[in-house]
């Protein structure tokens, strides 16, 4: 790996970081609208209805939350190349300053949702009467005591996920797991993901290191058994981190470019009615040794689409180097996290208070205006609890001995 081919790849992690921010943002307004606008969520209350034109229409995209949390494994699959490739001697250093990384804003986040619930106690219950959500009516309901608060922090959301989300359900061992009920930040479920595609990326990157023969090698296998799961989106970040750092990735004719972007979408907004032929017959296979279908599988290629043809487009790229939207990008991880309880217990409790004295319309509107809002200024305050553990992790890597070393990667 020459040095020109990494700066040239640090100069792009700009836009990464904005499309980061702008997928935070999809989760964020999914679910805000999931509890007080749930009729351009869900299909059953939309049939008919100007909400349910705008559900299966492209508008949908800009609330897709599951596609974008598919964008960010991708994104992390290309950026965790590039960390973990200059510090290849040390691969436990690495994975320990990753599990620093993750579970202090996890473990963090998880306290500030408890502080919330001691304070408001669960008027996401009447909310969810009162906007027929049974979705904010039935999560963030987890049971008294500190020991579960452990547990739902460092287990559930580092390590396990939650009944039928994750990695263990894929491999049959979901019903023993918590049901995400009782979350107290229930997106957490995700970060186990993480931790786990950090694991294969790593592993794909130490291939690559050893020789081009081993990479692709590995790169096959890990293709082969898992293309139905969610890790393929950090194979596919890593094989385009690959391409970005030799300089392999070619800029693409706006035309494709558009094609590929309209593809990505079209593939992610019509898999809530649809799902592609192929797609169903390589879903039901039962085929040996290899994990069955994440439960979105046509988002997860949709994603994969969008995301090439996001980073193929110079047009593109150079529209997300803003500052602005960089700004957004760093405060992504903290949207992500800091969300949850100021929707299921801040935004509900003004939902029912309001209510009553300026109507359930009015009141609807201003808790979704209200909670957007509270959850960016929540979201700044705690990037520095996001920045701390950045440089925690680093700090628990480099004194596992994971200092930088000469990258010897194949060609």
């Amino acid at each position: 790996m020459t040095q020109s081919a990494g700066d040239a790849f640090a100069r792009r992690v700009g836009y990464l970081e904005s499309i980061r921010g702008l997928a935070s943002l999809q989760v964020l307004v999914l679910h805000v609208l999931t509890a007080f606008a749930p009729v351009l969520v869900f299909s059953t209350l939309a049939t008919g209805t100007i909400a349910g034109l705008v559900r299966e229409s492209p508008l949908f995209f800009i609330y897709d939350g599951y596609s974008a949390v598919y964008l960010f494994f991708v994104l992390s699959g290309t950026v965790l190349t590039a960390a973990f490739a200059p510090r290849l001697d040390r691969p436990g250093a690495l994975l320990a300053g990753r599990v620093t990384r993750l579970l202090v804003p996890a473990a963090a986040a998880c306290i500030f949702s408890f502080a919330i619930k001691l304070a408001v106690g669960s008027p996401n219950v009447a909310a969810g009467a009162l906007t027929h959500s049974s979705w904010l009516a039935s999560l963030w309901r987890p049971p008294p005591g500190v020991g579960f608060l452990v547990r739902d922090a460092v287990v559930n959301g580092l390590f396990l996920g939650y009944a039928g989300m994750g990695t263990p359900t894929l491999l049959g061992f979901g019903r023993w797991l918590d049901p995400v009920t009782l979350a107290y930040v229930a997106p957490i479920w995700t970060l186990s993901v993480e931790l786990q595609g950090s694991v294969l990326v790593l592993l794909l990157t130490l291939a690559q290191r050893r020789s081009r023969t081993s990479w692709l090698l590995t790169l096959a296998a890990a293709t082969t058994f898992l293309a139905r799961t969610h890790f393929l989106c950090f194979i596919a970040g890593h094989v385009l981190a690959v391409a970005l750092r030799r300089g392999r990735l070619p800029d693409l004719p706006r035309a494709v470019t558009v094609a590929l972007i309209a593809a990505g979408i079209f593939l992610c907004v019509r898999a809530e009615v649809w799902q592609a032929p192929v797609l169903a017959k390589v879903c039901q296979a039962h085929l040996l040794a290899i994990l069955p279908c994440t439960p979105h599988p046509q988002k997860v290629l949709g994603a994969l689409v969008l995301y090439f043809g996001l980073v193929t487009s110079p047009a593109i790229r150079a529209a997300l180097t803003r500052p602005m939207l960089i700004g957004l990008g760093r405060l992504s991880f903290s949207i992500y996290l800091v969300h949850w309880p100021i929707v299921f217990g801040l935004g509900a409790l003004l939902l029912v208070t309001a209510a009553p004295m300026i109507g359930l319309r009015a009141a609807r509107l201003a808790t979704v205006v209200v909670v957007l809002g509270a959850s960016l200024v929540a979201a700044a305050a705690f990037a520095r609890i996001d920045a701390g553990a950045i440089i925690l992790g680093r700090r628990v890597r480099d004194a596992s001995g994971g200092r930088p070393a000469p990258a010897r990667m194949a060609r």
